[in-house]
């Protein structure tokens, strides 16, 4: 027997082990312990003692365990040498846990077999942490992948990490592109070669040099894409801290057809051209367009009838003044109810009007000078495949307001004028201060920049920001604030020439054109405001707060455009701000 080979050693060994923080287990070729460590003392809770003689078999989850480990890796001459196992193992008290070994055959001197050694590590911990992040991630995972938005991760090389499926959704063209490791410009490129975006021919490397470069330095506003089936994303790009970036796409197509729609509906109202009923017809089209259906009418409801004012596209049997049977319209459940009302998929019933039958239907009441009297609706023969959403009964609502109006306005067209004018003065004016909203200001600001630029005349722009505005919003409540917003606009507009342009840009953020006026007067007239400022406190709960602003400016010159005195200007503010706020900086 060559097991005193083996035990000869053990002293020695047992020196060598006795501070290995795993379990040393020496055995003889019949897989009976020889030799442990006090780390196996601790993992598996027996005294020396108790494990010395023993087969390993008292360690393992049960003889079958055992017996197929044997079968599998300890038969034969050199099954085992230095193989790393994942097993579970037994511990005194009964308790299985997750166990790593190693184990290495011994050879004697004859180079027969004499014994095992094997390491074992207690992986417990190891594995439940393993098994809480594979967990974690697969809730990401799916987290990532149930978003509404499409999503991108890409690492610090702007290479991808993730991709969840709804961006393969929204770019069906080229969405299975963005494969973990590809580049996002090598990606971009490829996209724009397979036409996934609407971008006019010859100017595709300028729209991937701004994508690109937006990309590496995201703007504070997302980017809106047009793609080439009509439908629209808005793509929101932010830094992570690491250096990479995450991109959330989401589809914005509604909004965009509700924003053209309206646009579209703001111009017909706005128009000097046709006659109120003309315009009327054109508004209606621009609600079957939005809608996705074939025809709009608008008709007046008596006790029993239902009159056809107006139709678009005009058709022969839907003339004005052709009456119907009230029962025999989808105006009834309206009248009835005094909501609106819409369907899709009903192939419409012997009851209906033939000309009036549908399977795709909605329609609204309609008020004019506060009764209702009639009914707005679009229709098609042709099946819709989606239901109505709340977006375009909203929309239909608005119609449905301004189609009233018009007719109130044929009505009574001694206020046309009045009322034409309250519509643009809605569309340019901003609520709360009544000063310009952004809209507005911004393209009055781009004629005056136009003409300085064309006639070589001096003109200076201003960013004005209400001081720690936020704080007052938190301090006092927004009733507080609002007044504050108000306040700053008084005092400005004191200031002011009829020539001067002052609207306010959102938020706190306020802009002022001065056109006839350089940089040294336009500072002036900043000192001025910001000192009349200063002498207007404002009485809150007994107590009087001080309002300040921050002013930046920057004068035009032959190549500026208005985007660039914007930036400027907000750089200029930017400096203000930084210099303690309360004062006027100039670039």
């Amino acid at each position: 027997m060559q097991e005193p080979e083996l035990l000869r050693s053990r002293e020695l060994l047992q020196a060598i082990i006795k501070d290995v923080p795993d379990a040393i287990l020496l055995t003889n070729a019949h897989r009976q312990i020889v030799v442990v460590n006090a780390a196996a003392e601790r993992i598996f809770g027996y005294a020396r003692d108790e494990l010395v003689g023993q087969s390993t078999m008292l360690l393992y989850r049960d003889r079958t365990d055992f017996e197929r480990q044997g079968a599998e890796r300890f038969a034969g001459p050199r099954r085992v040498d230095g193989e790393r196992l994942e097993l579970q193992l037994r511990r005194r008290s009964g308790e299985l846990f997750d166990a790593e070994a190693i184990v290495t055959g011994i050879g004697g001197a004859s180079g027969t077999r004499i014994g095992y050694l094997g390491i074992v590590r207690d992986v417990t911990a190891r594995n439940a942490v393993a098994a809480e992040l594979r967990e974690t991630r697969r809730r990401l995972a799916d987290a990532v992948e149930a978003l509404y938005e499409g999503l991108v991760i890409f690492d610090a090389q702007d290479r991808v990490i993730l991709r969840n499926g709804r961006f393969k959704e929204l770019y069906p063209i080229a969405g299975d592109i963005l494969e973990p490791g590809i580049r996002y410009e090598d990606a971009l490129r490829e996209a724009v070669r397979r036409g996934q975006f609407d971008i006019p021919a010859g100017q595709e490397e300028t729209w991937l040099t701004q994508r690109i470069a937006n990309f590496r330095s995201p703007a504070q506003d997302p980017l809106e894409t047009r793609l080439p089936d009509d439908r629209w994303t808005l793509v929101s790009t932010r830094r992570t801290t690491d250096g990479g970036t995450v991109a959330s796409y989401f589809e914005i197509t509604r909004r965009k057809r509700l924003e053209a729609a309206l646009t579209e509906l703001t111009q017909v109202s706005a128009s000097s051209e046709g006659r109120i009923r003309e315009r009327i017809c054109a508004g209606l089209a621009v609600g079957a367009r939005y809608l996705g259906l074939s025809t709009g009418l608008v008709g007046t409801v008596a006790s029993d009838s239902f009159t056809i004012m107006f139709a678009s596209p005009s058709l022969a049997d839907l003339q004005p003044g052709t009456v119907f049977d009230l029962d025999r319209t989808h105006a009834k459940p309206i009248v009835e109810t005094g909501c609106g009302f819409d369907f899709v998929g009903c192939a419409g019933s012997e009851a209906i009007a033939p000309p009036l039958r549908c399977k795709a239907f909605i329609g609204a009441p309609l008020h004019v000078d506060g009764v209702m009297s009639a009914m707005i609706g679009f229709f098609s023969s042709v099946h819709r495949a989606h239901p109505f959403d709340e977006t375009e009964r909203r929309f239909l609502a608005v119609l449905a307001d301004w189609v009233g109006g018009k007719i109130a306005r044929m009505r009574h067209e001694e206020h046309r004028l009045e009322l034409e004018a309250e519509l643009v003065r809605l569309a340019t004016t901003d609520e709360l201060t009544g000063i310009a909203n952004r809209r507005a200001l911004l393209g009055d600001a781009e004629r005056a920049v136009a003409q300085a630029r064309r006639y070589g005349r001096p003109l200076t722009l201003a960013l004005a920001d209400l001081d720690h505005f936020k704080s007052v919003n938190d301090l006092y409540g927004h009733p507080v604030g609002d007044a504050a917003l108000r306040l700053f606009t008084r005092v400005v507009g004191e200031e002011l020439r009829s020539v001067d342009l002052f609207g306010r840009m959102g938020g706190e953020e306020f802009c002022l054109v001065l056109p006839e006026t350089d940089r040294a007067g336009g500072l002036a007239l900043m000192d001025r405001i910001g000192a009349s400022l200063r002498r207007r406190d404002m009485a809150v709960d007994g107590a009087s707060i001080r309002i300040t602003a921050s002013f930046g400016l920057v004068q035009c010159t032959p190549e500026d455009m208005l985007d660039d005195l914007l930036r400027e200007a907000d750089a200029a503010l930017y400096d203000a701000k930084r210099r303690g706020r309360d004062r006027a900086v100039a670039r």
